[in-house]
């Protein structure tokens, strides 16, 4: 019922991969690599594409690209694969859903949606005060809205279909391998865009829970003037930037390992428990954070930024 797609269908198995990687590729234009720094007469910044709703591409590059994997997985003759890309899907749709709700508290937060402004607001420290103390935190957004960062990381990872929520492996495992030997078209190109996946999620959670290049404790003005001071203005951006921006990529390893890790130690999921999980775990609880968010940053934060 669903396979013999004519051909649409090949040509969609056909061009696909290259799909998945192009709006995969044009995501990543919109994630600040480092903040804007002063070299020579202008200025600085390892970002492709300011784009006020960055986020947002973001996220819908990466959904694009998990769809046209399901679409080609519908297109192909086999039917075991063709029911695997329905499932891929369905899971996309209730993951997708929650997704977008768990970034919605953190919209709230920093009142933005360009990837680069969240980065800079939480170049700044947290100061509160806690059993007679004066407490001063990174301003990071893990640390602002810690369980929009769980459903975050959680549900990114099951709507690109990584493990342990991949289903194709899943079902190939259940079965003793029986879709390991179906060939699919542009296999190896949709294990790049599978890697590409990962490095994109890894990359927006870095930016908008971590910082992005930002050190604790260290604004980035502090540390531009410190190495100002010892080798010249010219040298000392320069060091700055490649500072900011050798802590960001280890900020995204780190999560990159934080996923290699989940999926490692964490069993295949099923299908059915992965819906059960998103519309009856996921989706109230991204909810809940969200109504609670929005009072406590009209509240606490008096309708501030961090």
């Amino acid at each position: 019922m669903v396979t013999n797609t004519g051909g649409a269908g090949r040509v969609m198995a056909a061009t696909g991969p290259l799909w998945a990687l192009a709006s995969l590729l044009l995501a990543f234009a919109v994630v600040p690599w480092t903040g804007s720094f002063a070299l020579g007469e202008s200025g600085f910044e390892m970002l492709p594409a300011r784009l006020d709703w960055g986020v947002l591409f973001a996220l819908a590059m990466l959904s694009f690209s998990s769809l046209v994997r399901a679409w080609a997985e519908v297109a192909n003759p086999d039917v075991a694969v063709a029911l695997t890309g329905l499932r891929r899907m369905g899971r996309s749709l209730a993951s997708g859903v929650v997704l977008w709700l768990s970034i919605l508290p953190m919209v709230l937060i920093f009142k933005t949606l360009r990837l680069s402004e969240m980065a800079r607001l939480q170049d700044a420290l947290w100061t509160f005060s806690a059993v007679g103390l004066e407490w001063s935190l990174p301003a990071w957004g893990i640390l602002l809205g810690p369980l929009a960062a769980v459903i975050f990381l959680v549900s990114a990872v099951m709507h690109a279909g990584l493990p342990p929520f991949d289903v194709r492996s899943e079902e190939e495992r259940s079965v003793g391998g029986r879709m390991t030997d179906i060939p699919v078209p542009g296999s190896i190109t949709w294990t790049l865009s599978d890697r590409l996946r990962s490095l994109l999620i890894a990359a927006v959670a870095s930016v908008i829970f971590l910082g992005g290049g930002d050190l604790p404790y260290v604004s980035q003005d502090a540390l531009t003037g410190f190495m100002a001071d010892f080798f010249g203005t010219g040298v000392g951006n320069f060091l700055s930037l490649v500072i900011h921006l050798l802590t960001f990529i280890v900020k995204v390893a780190l999560v990159m390992g934080l996923l290699q890790g989940l999926a490692r130690f964490v069993d295949p999921v099923r299908f059915e428990p992965i819906i059960h999980l998103c519309w009856k775990g996921l989706l109230p609880l991204a909810l809940l954070n969200l109504v609670v968010t929005g009072l406590v940053a009209s509240w606490v934060l008096g309708g501030e930024g961090p």
